[in-house]
């Protein structure tokens, strides 16, 4: 393949429409002896495609000639398939990638699930195992158990969608693999803390900015998801929000933190004016400066949302017969015109409309909190 990655598997991926290229492309790989597993396309997305030839090659490819194509529709299902160990098992709890460069393994592990994390995962490779931080630069060991030749077993704990990066290096004179999982402490995560204080109530929002934006200010007794409101501008809304609320730490004196909790999706934080920086994935926290410390401050605290749940509001907008005119090729007027919207209760539109649906469920947004402020164990 380009770049000289050899694969023992090619997966055409869960996409069921493919070109006449890719199809070309993957005739030629089977012709060469390559593994493949995929299901039979249902279209092309291409309108340059000549649907003769399409059709041509769908049937050459899927009409039975090649004993190395296998009709799965999962890359796990690919390998169990042609009998081929998957070079990451974690018993399907994690997504990765792998490269090989200049001879050494690099892992891209993904805990895309909405729940943590910790166990035992198998890899292809030789060495002792190692986390490389993208984040900070930093390469730490990671717990080497015991596995069978040409593979590393080790001891992996995630957050939910959070991810990392696996690596092996030489083992020091003398390192052998642990025998035991329960030997394997983690060296990794968040130092212990304490909490000083909760400040989970009383935020007030000062402004929204966004399609169809909610009034503000608007009071939060308690933090909660927008999505859970009875107001529909708050409900559906995607954009930004600037959240604000008052502390008083003038009897905090020892080096802290601002741990917002749950957050969704991406946070900017100031304390009096000052930026303390984004947070884009747990934990969302950060330092308070020593200068905020001994009095009283005020937390500014910028939450951005995704694009679903406007999304959402305006499939329900078009459920309920909103009006929206059609012009050249079924793009609605409003947009040929440039309008920021149709007038009618419609904000957005895409050109592929099998999306989010009217029947899905908005998604949560927000600052969620619990919000406090804890020692940070410097």
């Amino acid at each position: 393949m380009p770049g000289r990655l050899p694969y023992e598997v090619l997966w055409l991926g869960p996409d069921r429409y493919l070109t006449c290229a890719t199809l070309r492309k993957v005739k030629e790989l089977l012709d060469a002896g390559a593994r493949v597993a995929g299901t039979r396309p249902k279209g092309t997305p291409s309108l340059g495609d000549k649907s003769a030839e399409w059709q041509e090659l769908v049937n050459a490819i899927w009409g039975g000639k090649y004993a190395n194509l296998k009709q799965v529709d999962s890359a796990p299902a690919a390998v169990r398939a042609f009998g081929v160990r998957a070079p990451v098992e974690s018993g399907g709890a994690l997504k990765a990638l792998r490269r090989v460069i200049e001879g050494r393994d690099f892992y891209f592990i993904v805990n895309g699930k909405t729940k943590a994390f910790d166990g035992v995962v198998s890899f292809k490779g030789t060495g002792r195992p190692e986390r490389w931080d993208a984040k900070s630069g930093k390469i730490e060991p990671l717990p080497w158990l015991e596995d069978e030749v040409g593979r590393v077993k080790t001891r992996i704990a995630l957050r939910p969608d959070e991810s990392m990066f696996v690596s092996f290096g030489e083992p020091k004179a003398g390192e052998r693999p642990l025998q035991s999982r329960r030997s394997a402490p983690l060296p990794y995560g968040e130092p212990p803390s304490r909490r000083l204080m909760d400040i989970s109530t009383e935020w007030a929002v000062t402004f929204f900015t966004g399609k169809n934006a909610p009034d503000a200010p608007r009071l939060f007794p308690m933090l909660t998801s927008w999505n859970t409101s009875d107001d529909e501008k708050l409900k559906y809304f995607s954009g930004r929000a600037m959240y604000e609320k008052r502390i008083d730490l003038s009897q905090v004196s020892e080096t802290c933190a601002l741990d917002l909790g749950d957050v969704r999706e991406i946070a900017n934080v100031w304390v009096d004016g000052q930026f303390l920086g984004c947070l884009w994935e747990a934990p969302y926290r950060v330092d308070i400066p020593a200068s905020a410390l001994g009095k009283r401050i005020t937390l500014r605290v910028e939450v951005v949302n995704t694009w679903p749940n406007r999304l959402i509001g305006d499939a329900i907008a078009r459920k309920r017969g909103a009006a929206e005119p059609k012009g050249k090729y079924g793009v609605p007027q409003w947009v040929l015109d440039d309008k920021p919207d149709s007038g009618t209760g419609i904000y957005t539109w895409v050109n592929w409309m099998e999306g989010w649906t009217a029947d899905d469920q908005p998604r949560p947004a927000g600052l969620l909190g619990p919000v406090r402020i804890v020692s940070s164990g410097k």
